[in-house]
Parts: C-alpha cells; structure tokens; sequence
C-alpha cells in the first residue's frame, strides 16, 4: 500500500509540474491567415457591426434565425435585439467593441471586462491580398485548477478561430460580398459609336435618355449603317449645371457628323467589368463602389467610365428588373 501511495505522489508531483511547465501565466492564443482580398476593403468590412453575421459559421446562442453560410454550406445566426452585436462559437460569445484603423477589438466572454483580443489586418503583395492575424491573451492564474481550465478555454478560442477564418476567407475573397457586385477584367467589342450629349437639371429620366438614343438611332438607320452592341451612356454630375449626359450606340462603320450628333472612338483598354440589377439608385451604388474597388486595389482610370444598357428600360417598367454593365478602363 505504501508503494501504491508513494507512485501515485510521484505521479501527483509529475502531473503538477508538468501543468506549470507547459501552461504558462499568460497564454497566448492566436490564428493568422492570408485572404486575397484589399486591406482597405477588408477594413471597410468591419467597420460595420452588422456584418459578422453574414459569415459567422455558427449559429448564434441568443438568436432565433439562422441562415446559410455564402459559400461553404455552414450555418450561422442572426441575432436580433439587445444581443445584435453577439455572436456564439464552442459556448463562448464574440463581440466587436472598437474598430480601428486596420484593428478590430474583440470581446470574449459575456462577463465584463472579459477576455480581450484584437485582429489585425496586414496589406500584402501590394495590397492584392491581406494578413489577418488574430491574437488573445489568456492569464492562467497560479493555481493548477485554473490554468487548466484557462486551457481548456484557450483551446476553445484556438477552434473557434480556426472556423471563423475559414468561413471569413471564404466569404471575403467574393468580391460581391465586399463591393456588392461582382468585378471581372476584360475588353469591350464596342471601339466605334455614335453618340450625342445633353446637360439636365436632375439626373435623367428614363424617357429622356431613349429620346436622345432614338435619334441616333434614326441617324444610323437613313445612313445605311447596323446597331453591333447595347446602348451606352455616362451621367456626370457637374456642380452648378446639372448633369452631363452622354448616350451612344455602337456602329459597324464610321459614319460622318450630323448636328449634335458625332462620332467617337472607344480605345480598347482593359476595362473592369460589373453587373448591376435595379434601377438608378442601384447602379448610383455600384459606381461608388467600383471606385471603392479601384482605390483600394490602386489601379487608375485611364477615361470616362460608361455603362451599356442591357435591359430596354422603355420597354421594361420594373426598374428592379434592369441590367446595366458598368466598364472601367484601367491599367
């Protein structure tokens, strides 16, 4: 008996020596991945409270509604009320409490102050793509009861960000989920158009813009020449005067001036490229966003942006029903 009580002293010993050799008084818990997205768009992101919930991968504990995650099939909660800043994990709560520039301040635990931890955002490859690195510090105590039980809690966060970057890299690296549209590269087939220009007071309405086109189009038609692409248009707003409207059809042969009505070329550069679906305020957005995108990623416009019209909006009443594409032409 003596010998049992003496082993099992020495495993006693063992066990307590090693819980203060490999758990140490501060525990650091950290996750790092590198997402291709901007910094500056990935910061943008958080700025937002709202938007952990549209990739958080768990549901939450204090919400009722759960949703799907954009791209791995995960579900994750939306909380609403009191609680809307929450989001659950492995029996923990996550709550952003600062954003700052290139940091996002998150709260672990429900119990004030409780576990405090930051994620920082590092530019890489020119800003092409970006570091998150996440980090908490867990102070253990100095009893071995609770510095396991720091541990047990440590691993707990190490899970759950092993899963939040995952799903985050996943939703972020959609640029739809950024910028609301999706942005491709490519060329224009459109070099050659006719086109014709006007200032309104306010931006133009939907009759104004196809009495402009049906005029040129009636000029293409008694010249013999064939429509080869959608209607283009750009709207700039000029303080003082109003907004300067230019409209063009795309032609197959280069046709001579007639009145308010000229020809112009369209360089073929690389253009940046994005669908947009609604009406005026839709695509209003989405050109703000596309500067956002080409700011962020420091690319430079070479021209006049200009949207081609998919949809005939005089024949479509529905304004939710429209599609423009927007073209930017960049280096």
């Amino acid at each position: 008996m003596k010998k049992w009580l003496i082993a099992g002293s020495v495993v006693f010993l063992l066990l307590l020596f090693a819980v203060y050799v490999f758990i140490p008084a501060n525990l650091i818990v950290s996750k790092s991945v590198s997402m291709k997205c901007s910094v500056n768009g990935t910061s943008r992101f958080f700025e937002d409270e709202g938007n952990w919930v549209k990739w958080w991968p768990w549901p939450s504990e204090a919400g009722a509604e759960t949703g799907r995650a954009a791209s791995s099939g995960q579900t994750r909660g939306t909380v609403t009320g009191a609680d809307a800043n929450w989001v659950g994990g492995s029996g923990l709560h996550y709550k952003m409490v600062h954003n700052a520039y290139h940091a996002v301040k998150v709260r672990i635990g429900d119990q004030d102050p409780g576990i405090g931890s930051t994620i920082m955002l590092i530019p890489l490859n020119n800003n092409d793509s970006v570091l998150l690195h996440w980090e908490c510090n867990l102070a253990t105590g100095m009893d071995p009861i609770s510095r396991i039980v720091a541990y047990r809690k440590g691993v707990k966060i190490r899970k759950d960000m092993d899963g939040a970057f995952s799903s985050l890299r996943s939703f972020l690296e959609k640029d739809e989920n950024i910028y609301g549209v999706k942005v491709n590269e490519g060329s224009s087939n459109d070099t050659l158009v006719m086109a014709t220009r006007a200032i309104y007071p306010l931006y133009p309405a939907t009759n104004e813009i196809y009495a402009m086109l049906k005029k040129i189009n009636a000029y293409i038609v008694r010249q013999g020449a064939m429509e080869t692409g959608y209607p283009i248009m750009n709207v700039t707003h000029v303080p003082d005067s109003g907004y300067r409207t230019m409209v063009a059809i795309p032609v197959n042969k280069t046709l001579e001036p007639e009145g308010d009505i000229f020809p112009k070329h369209i360089v073929p550069w690389k253009f940046l490229i994005a669908d947009v679906t609604g009406g005026e305020q839709a695509v209003i957005a989405a050109e703000g966003q596309m500067q956002n995108y080409i700011s962020d990623y420091h690319r430079t416009v070479m021209a006049i942006h200009y949207q081609t019209l998919v949809t005939d909006r005089s024949r479509e009443p529905d304004s939710t029903k429209w599609v423009t594409r927007l073209f930017y032409p960049v280096f």
